[in-house]
């Protein structure tokens, strides 16, 4: 009887969990088409309209933060996607790194982690070591 319990407390943790990431995932969306709109806006705009440096290095470094954080949107898109799937195949809350379980706190804060806190910590710190791009 006590199984059954905790089945059905994680059962109802699983939808909890999937329609915050509905949620996520629905909002990122309506993110990630706003600034699509406003990066195409802001493409026509310098297209046709001559100004000086200091004007059009402006504009090209505000274009390449609407790039940025439309790339940004997308893995986040990527990531609570990924979580949805997760969850129908019940590999939800599993690192993907070490197969332990992934804290319930964790994923209240970051419903699309995929790795357990030490695991993430591991691969940030190997991403800081790995040489950088541009002087390869």
């Amino acid at each position: 009887m006590a199984q059954q319990g905790k089945h059905t407390e994680t059962a109802t943790r699983h939808r909890d969990t999937a329609a915050t990431l509905q949620r996520l995932l629905a909002r990122h969306e309506a993110e990630l088409g706003a600034r699509r709109k406003s990066l195409r806006h802001e493409i026509n705009v310098d297209a046709g309209d001559p100004r000086d440096s200091a004007e059009w290095s402006s504009d090209q470094f505000a274009c390449s933060l609407s790039a940025s954080l439309l790339e940004q949107t997308g893995r986040q898109m990527h990531n609570i996607e990924d979580a949805l799937r997760r969850l129908r195949t019940e590999s939800f809350g599993v690192c993907i790194d070490c197969d332990g379980r992934i804290p319930q706190a964790r994923l209240e804060a970051l419903p699309f982690a995929e790795t357990c806190r030490d695991c993430q910590e591991r691969r940030d710190i190997e991403e800081k070591e790995k040489p950088s791009r541009l002087f390869v």
